[in-house]
């Protein structure tokens, strides 16, 4: 039996759209006859977003407030919320209204007759710009390649277990990628459908560049091996040589090497030497991923909670 779901919805400057949002998910929770928690993680936004939030949680005591001490940004607020959500199941959404609160129902009717551990939302339809739904098409789609377990479509919005949001909070405050965290532990996952509608209000706190920096470290973080990659493609590209150097023997046998070997001597330099340079390119992304998992600071700090005593 559900006794309870979680939302967690992290906030950085969307005053306009909490209070509804809020009656948006009242609304569903109305409908279906559930009891809720929304936690909202206010992540440091310079907007009236944490009034709005204490204003809401004064007035419902089901509604918990975790304001982050500056912007430490979306991933690491919806960790926080995770960290501080208490339901049988715990889901996610968008502050923004894009992702419709509806989902909510969706997941309940999956889980309130079946066992699961985890449900993943996938976009069918984006009312974005041409440029973002390419970008994320391709992002989607090297991702689904690359790590097993990734879902072709991509995903942002999920509904885990309260079983598996333990296993995941055992880890602490230092996981930097939630999706792959959630995929990595084996649990088999449904899918759902939705059309992702339009932002009406604000512009999108994820830019260009931070979505490139969040495709890499998905794949550096998978259990994807680029350096095995690069093994395999430096064992290619060796066997290439060889062929090549065969075919310059060949060359000088019929007089005909360009300018007595000073292009293909320059040739191969340049090709090695870019490779060189995207082999030790890997690696240093690598050292860096190290480096940041010994760190002993958290990637988020709590400055205050409302309507929790954790």
């Amino acid at each position: 039996m559900i006794k309870k779901i979680s939302i967690i919805i992290p906030v950085l400057n969307n005053d306009q759209t909490i209070s509804l949002l809020y009656r948006e998910i009242k609304k569903v929770f109305k409908e279906i006859k559930a009891n809720y928690e929304i936690v909202f993680v206010e992540d440091g936004s310079i907007d009236n977003s944490y009034k709005k939030i204490k204003n809401i949680c004064d007035a419902d005591k089901n509604v918990i407030c975790v304001k982050l001490r500056k912007n430490f940004g979306q991933r690491f607020a919806t960790i926080a919320g995770l960290k501080y959500s208490s339901g049988d199941y715990i889901t996610n959404l968008d502050a923004d209204l894009q992702d419709p609160p509806k989902l909510i129902k969706k997941f309940y009717d999956k889980i309130k007759n079946k066992n699961v551990d985890l449900l993943i939302a996938a976009r069918s339809s984006v009312k974005e710009s041409l440029f973002r739904k390419f970008t994320s098409f391709v992002q989607h789609k090297i991702l689904s390649l690359l790590i097993k377990e990734y879902p072709k479509e991509g995903f942002t919005v999920w509904c885990i277990s309260r079983s598996l949001a333990e296993k995941i909070k055992k880890r602490g405050n230092k996981i930097s990628l939630l999706p792959l965290e959630i995929l990595n532990y084996g649990y088999k996952h449904e899918t759902i459908f939705y059309d992702r509608e339009k932002r009406i209000i604000g512009n999108s706190q994820w830019t260009f560049y931070q979505r490139i920096d969040l495709a890499i470290e998905m794949i550096i973080h998978s259990n994807f091996s680029i350096l095995r990659f690069c093994l395999y493609l430096g064992t290619f590209l060796l066997f290439l040589s060889f062929f090549y150097i065969m075919v310059v023997i060949y060359s000088y046998f019929n007089n005909s090497t360009p300018f007595q070997g000073y292009s293909p001597i320059i040739i191969i330099s340049l090709f090695l030497g870019g490779l060189n340079i995207f082999f030790l390119g890997t690696i240093t992304e690598y050292i860096s991923t190290i480096i940041k998992k010994i760190n002993l600071y958290d990637f988020y700090n709590i400055e205050k909670i409302i309507n929790k005593n954790k």
